[in-house]
């Protein structure tokens, strides 16, 4: 799922085989309890913390019991804004967030279990600040 049509139709050329939708993770389109696991990689780069917390708040309720959340993101205090990516003339932000901050807004949405894992980046590769790997799960018992 991509809020951008443009990135779900890059992902439906590179896998045809895989059905892709276009959706918004602050209002998800997926009725309550209702997905077993959630990957968004890198899905709160351009959000703001109350953004943030409103997306975790719309994943714990699409989640089943004991669903399983995986969160990826940057760590640190900076926003950083590009007027140019990829060759195009943007006008874009990328947040970073505390460890803290996402740990504690998981916490606040009543995710449990809650694992952090950081990794430097891949030089000459991406940009160069650590990421965080978050595993959660939603309370209550699996279906």
């Amino acid at each position: 799922m991509d809020l951008s049509e443009k990135m779900l139709q890059q992902a439906r050329a590179f896998q045809p085989g895989v059905k892709f939708r276009r959706g918004n993770i602050l209002a998800l389109d997926f009725a309550d309890d209702s997905i077993g696991g959630i990957v968004a990689f890198y899905a709160v780069v351009h959000f703001n913390e109350e953004q943030v917390e409103q997306a975790l708040n719309e994943v714990f309720r699409v989640l089943q019991p004991g669903g399983i959340f995986l969160l990826t993101f940057h760590i640190g205090a900076e926003t950083i804004r590009l007027e140019e990516f990829l060759g195009k003339k943007t006008g874009i932000d990328f947040i970073f967030f505390s460890k803290d901050f996402i740990c504690g807004s998981l916490k606040k949405t009543g995710f449990i279990d809650i694992e952090l894992i950081e990794r430097e980046p891949y030089p000459e590769v991406e940009y160069p600040s650590r990421r965080a790997y978050v595993f959660a799960h939603k309370s209550g018992r699996g279906p």
